[in-house]
């Protein structure tokens, strides 16, 4: 004697009324289908393109504007280190943003710690 595999419900109509009301129209359906796969290869496109970030250049210090900030050769902004081992007030300014909160949990040297990202790549 077999095991029964049950009742069929789609046949007897048991699941019939309650997929019909929701998923009537099949063109609905493949709408919705094709616009998962379009949402889909957006966030891929999305995620690719974002991995594929603009390299920084050289960070060497090449010029300074009348705000005291320092840029390198493509006019971003950059840091200046003096042999003396001073540095500019936006460079030592970003230090102490950074090490009166973020330091926190990235670390003194942001490399992060086993639950928390690094704060540098």
């Amino acid at each position: 004697m077999g095991q029964s595999e049950g009742p069929d419900l789609y046949a007897s109509g048991g699941l019939s009324i309650l997929f019909d009301g929701v998923f009537s129209n099949k063109d609905s359906l493949v709408q919705i289908n094709a616009l998962v796969w379009t949402v889909a290869l957006a966030l891929l496109l999305a995620y690719v393109t974002s991995a594929m970030a603009e390299s920084p250049g050289d960070p060497k210090a090449v010029k300074q504007d009348d705000k005291g900030k320092y840029l390198d050769g493509k006019g971003d902004p950059t840091y200046n280190v003096k042999p003396d081992g001073m540095v500019d007030w936006y460079t030592y300014s970003g230090f102490r943003r950074y090490h009166s909160e973020c330091h926190v949990c990235h670390g003194p040297d942001a490399e992060g710690s086993r639950d928390i990202a690094k704060a540098l790549d």
